[in-house]
């Protein structure tokens, strides 16, 4: 687990090791595949892996509105990426009834991304971002 460190949850780092621990396990089952092949499978998965978990929790550190230390204003100075910018308006705009599948989350942040549709609408959803057609739908 030290091999890879950007916030404090524990449980984040045992979920990478299980994740790095099935994709060396696929690699090493798939025998009839080159080694250069499985190498550089491998090696994409936990770049992605591992950016995946850092771009989720630089969203949280930019979304948050505390603003008591100098690592939180700079966090928010910062401003979130294109592509997450690009992503919380695809969620707050999304048609009514529109789920977001894994499918959607894997379009933006990579087929081996750590987290799931569901945990990213919760993460809106605590700073306050919402769909608009499902919140104007229970709007009175």
């Amino acid at each position: 687990m030290s091999s890879f460190f950007c916030e404090p949850l524990e449980s984040t780092a045992i979920a990478m090791a299980n994740s790095t621990a099935l994709c060396l396990r696929e690699a090493l089952q798939n025998q009839h595949v080159s080694v250069e092949l499985l190498r550089d499978r491998l090696n994409r998965s936990q770049r992605q892996l591992a950016q995946s978990v850092l771009e989720f929790v630089e969203m949280h550190y930019t979304l948050s509105k505390r603003s008591d230390s100098s690592f939180w204003r700079d966090y928010q100075a910062k401003g979130l990426a294109a592509h997450q910018q690009a992503w919380i308006e695809r969620y707050k705009h999304a048609p009514s009834g529109k789920r977001f599948e894994l499918s959607d989350v894997k379009s933006v942040f990579g087929e081996f991304g750590m987290f799931c549709n569901l945990s990213y609408a919760m993460m809106f959803y605590g700073y306050g971002i919402k769909p608009a057609a499902r919140h104007q739908a229970l709007t009175p």
